[in-house]
């Protein structure tokens, strides 16, 4: 992206899933930002450009793909470091926010929810934090929301905390017992499965149940239920009925969103599917 074209554009919004928690998606050219701090945390990816800022008595610069995390009440600013300014994503999660969804609200040693480490460039917790941020802007599951900000907030905390966060136990179900959450998603999948829902089934809670079916399964939960989603579009696809009324039947928001998971899917939209299923030569 060549930020000389852009204009300053600020996208804010409070996630629905995750108890209004705040989320921007900006690109800020002349504006700076005074001294100031966040009751939250304040965490993002810078996606373009260098965002310059004043930290703990030093300046700092976040670079493209440059994870940044201010601890909640640290005082500092933030500015473009170049005339063509920056574009970052942002969440501002409240410690106790964390606490509840991870199952740390009754720990005595809350140590582990604080970053002496500023700026990280690890790849993968920066993919994470996009994935998670994209859901965040596009997603109106509330099961991929969930899940994506357990899977950042697990390795972070674990990797980049003070302390290294080791706290939920490891969890192995019967067989029998993720074949009754599958077939509750085979029998429900066109509903707004919620993760309280699946978790509910089998008496963990929901950070619990995404980590040990993920484990188990080898996909986490919101995968394996559009997957199923998927199988089924694809047979109402072959019997020639209409793409946006399957998009609903199958349980996604519109076409637009059903085409987008399709096409990730299997590559291939599903107008296409249904012309290559009307060519099969028998």
């Amino acid at each position: 992206m060549n930020l000389n074209t852009q204009t300053e554009k600020v996208i804010f919004w409070k996630s629905k899933h995750l108890e209004s928690m705040d989320c921007l998606h900006a690109t800020y050219v002349h504006h700076a930002f005074s001294k100031h701090a966040h009751s939250e945390f304040a965490i993002g990816v810078i996606e373009d450009g260098v965002e310059g800022f004043h930290y703990k008595g030093e300046t700092q610069f976040g670079m493209k793909n440059n994870l940044v995390i201010i601890n909640p009440e640290e005082v500092h600013t933030g500015y473009a470091a170049k005339t063509d300014g920056y574009t970052y994503r942002m969440i501002y999660p409240e410690k106790q926010l964390i606490e509840k969804l991870l199952g740390i609200e009754n720990q005595t040693d809350k140590s582990q929810l604080f970053f002496k480490q500023v700026i990280i460039t690890n790849r993968e917790i920066v993919h994470l934090f996009l994935d998670l941020h994209y859901a965040l802007e596009y997603s109106y599951s509330e099961l991929e929301q969930k899940e994506k900000f357990f899977l950042f907030f697990n390795v972070l905390l674990q990797r980049f905390a003070e302390k290294s966060l080791r706290h939920v136990k490891g969890y192995t179900l019967p067989q029998q017992r993720i074949q009754l959450v599958k077939d509750y998603i085979h029998e429900y999948y066109y509903e707004n499965i919620t993760l309280s829902n699946l978790s509910e089934l089998i008496g963990l809670s929901e950070y619990q149940f995404a980590r040990t079916f993920t484990k188990q399964c080898g996909i986490s939960p919101h995968v394996y239920l559009n997957k199923i989603r998927i199988e089924n579009a694809k047979k109402l696809l072959e019997k020639g009925s209409n793409i946006s009324e399957i998009a609903i039947d199958v349980g996604f928001v519109d076409q637009s969103h059903f085409s987008r998971r399709f096409k990730k899917a299997l590559g291939v939209t599903p107008r296409q599917y249904i012309l290559a299923s009307k060519n099969i030569q028998y």
